[in-house]
């Protein structure tokens, strides 16, 4: 008995099938039939406003299918809504505009859940239109522009050589206005210059323009006042040139996509708004810069690049950016010194990864009369310029905020020593490091006896060294054996009148001699004194030997005048 139940379902939904496949041979302009019972393609709901209310919108075929497992009750449910007919068919009553069909089996039933698609444009979240490009393929029709088959109020156009006649040849000859088209996509608009207002008629009351895949070059005049349009899409294009206030009154745009063309700015339009910029190999960073301080949204942020050399003057080369790198600029600004001058710098590539670059800071604070080092600094700030302040100490590069300082330029302060940076990680980082016209009157080389190789630069021209013993011994044989890094090695005079020799030029041969005093003789006198103390004994020991053996003291002995003692002797 089952199985008898299986066939007639069977023979129920073949026939509702048929049924259905007449309805759409006998009405071609209507939507074609879609029943689906697991899942659907999504789509972004139209208001019902926004459909065409001239009467003439072709009906819209909505199919809904429910189905039970045949184990047990089966029950197919088709309506359709139509045209006024009548189809005879076994199982099957049709009315004036509803067909049904039902088939029911007793027994216990599992239904699987209804589904119902209704065909509707296939537009983004922002009810964007874009026609499939095989439409152009497949076109029959005599007219540039064709209603889509399956979008009401949708129009696509090929090969568009004047969108007037365009339009006025698609709304004549479907019978329907202008005012009742909601979307319009224009293809290979061969037109050198688009002229909206010229146009205005036709696309004020749109709700999405686009004019893609064309040779347009310069779009001139601008959208009139309370202009529809949500979206508007001129990508693939060859336009170099956008009226600046052409897009100024459409207020209430949504998306702009100017992407794949040949602009170098930005245009001007509201805020809050999806911008599609890339494939513009000539856009300009400043442009994006103004953008996002207005607040508008790009489409794939690390697919759209800015060019930097016409902006940041000191590349020698050009270098496309991604947009997030530009969005530290802003964030150096914000954390920027008081009174202080803070920019991008340069471009830093990752090793690891060559395709990988980031910006670096640098902060100008120089001539703002300082007595100390900016107690904050932005992230990554690898260049700083305290030039012409009041500066003593160099203790704060101790501090967190410059850790990431490799250039310092600290020229006319008042620095006396650099023996606050000893031990510091700034000695064995910096590849530029100027001091020059400080007070500093000598150099622990010791400091720099690791740091200051190849590619690191020191500069202390116009400091009064103290040229003594020390000086000459090491900060003079310092600075022969780093001509290459201190490139200003023989500009450092020794202290005092500048006539005065220079550092490297000083002798150790005059300035390390001692000053002489009577404690340099005193071994000489000792010797002098030994020598004459033995000559005396010596002398006596020959005159008592000759007064032994002859009896008579010789000479000076015997010329010397006779004492009192003498008389005791005798």
């Amino acid at each position: 008995m089952m199985f008898v139940h299986l066939k007639h379902v069977v023979m129920v939904v073949l026939a509702i099938t048929a049924i259905n496949c007449r309805i759409v041979a006998d009405h071609p302009g209507s939507n074609s039939l879609t029943t689906e019972t697991v899942a659907t393609t999504p789509h972004a709901a139209v208001p019902a406003a926004e459909l065409d209310t001239s009467g003439n919108q072709d009906p819209i075929v909505t199919s809904s299918t429910s189905t039970t497992v045949p184990s047990t009750t089966t029950t197919t449910s088709t309506t359709t809504t139509t045209e006024p007919s009548t189809t005879p068919s076994t199982s099957t009553t049709t009315t004036e505009a509803t067909t049904s069909t039902t088939t029911t089996s007793s027994t216990s039933t599992t239904t699987v859940p209804t589904t119902t698609t209704t065909l509707i444009p296939p537009t983004n979240e922002l009810g964007c239109y874009n026609a499939a490009p095989e439409l152009c393929h497949n076109r029959t029709s005599e007219c540039e522009c064709s209603p889509d088959p399956l979008i009401p109020g949708a129009m696509y156009c090929c090969n568009v050589t004047d969108i007037n006649k365009a339009i006025a040849c698609a709304s004549n000859g479907g019978g329907s206005e202008g005012t009742s088209w909601r979307y319009i996509h224009m293809r290979n608009v061969t037109v050198r210059e688009l002229v909206l207002n010229v146009s205005n008629r036709y696309i004020k009351t749109l709700l999405s323009v686009s004019f893609t895949d064309g040779s347009i070059q310069k779009i001139s005049t601008s959208f009139t006042r309370f202009s529809s349009p949500v979206c508007f899409n001129i990508s693939n294009n060859n336009i170099s040139e956008i009226e600046p206030r052409a897009l100024k009154e459409l207020r209430n745009l949504k998306s702009l996509d100017i992407s794949h063309n040949n602009l170098s700015t930005i245009p001007s339009m509201g805020a809050n708004l999806t911008l599609d910029i890339r494939g513009n190999s000539g856009m300009l960073c400043k442009s994006l810069l103004e953008s996002l301080k207005e607040g508008i949204k790009f489409i794939d942020e690390t697919s759209t690049f800015c060019l930097t050399n016409r902006t940041f003057n000191w590349f020698d080369s050009t270098d496309f950016i991604p947009l997030p790198q530009l969005l530290l600029s802003q964030r150096i600004q914000n954390d920027c010194p008081t009174n202080c001058t803070c920019a991008l710098e340069r471009l830093n590539f990752d090793l690891n990864n060559t395709d990988r670059k980031t910006f670096t800071a640098q902060v100008d604070c120089s001539g703002l009369g300082l007595m100390d080092f900016p107690e904050h600094l932005p992230p990554d700030t690898v260049t700083l310029n305290v030039s012409n302040n009041n500066i003593t100490s160099l203790k704060a590069l101790i501090g967190k905020s410059y850790s990431t300082v490799h250039r310092l330029y600290a020229d006319n302060n008042q620095i006396t020593s650099l023996s606050d940076l000893e031990g510091t990680d700034f000695i064995s980082r910096f590849t530029v490091f100027s001091i020059r016209w400080n007070k500093l009157k000598t150099i622990q080389t010791y400091q720099f006896r690791s740091s200051l190789d190849l590619g690191s630069y020191m500069f202390l021209e116009g400091n009064p060294m103290t040229c003594d013993c020390t000086a000459a011994k090491n900060l003079k044989n310092w600075l022969l054996s780093k001509k290459a890094q201190v490139f200003d090695h023989d500009m450092i005079y020794c202290e005092g009148n500048t006539h005065l020799s220079k550092v490297v030029q000083i002798q150790e041969s005059k300035l390390c001699q001692s000053q002489h005093d009577w404690t340099d003789y005193i071994y000489y006198l000792i010797a002098t004194e030994i020598i004459l103390l033995i000559a005396l004994i010596g002398k006596v020991s020959y005159d008592y030997w000759v007064f032994k053996t002859a009896g008579y003291l010789p000479w000076p002995a015997n010329k010397m005048p006779k004492l009192p003692c003498d008389c005791l002797c005798e």
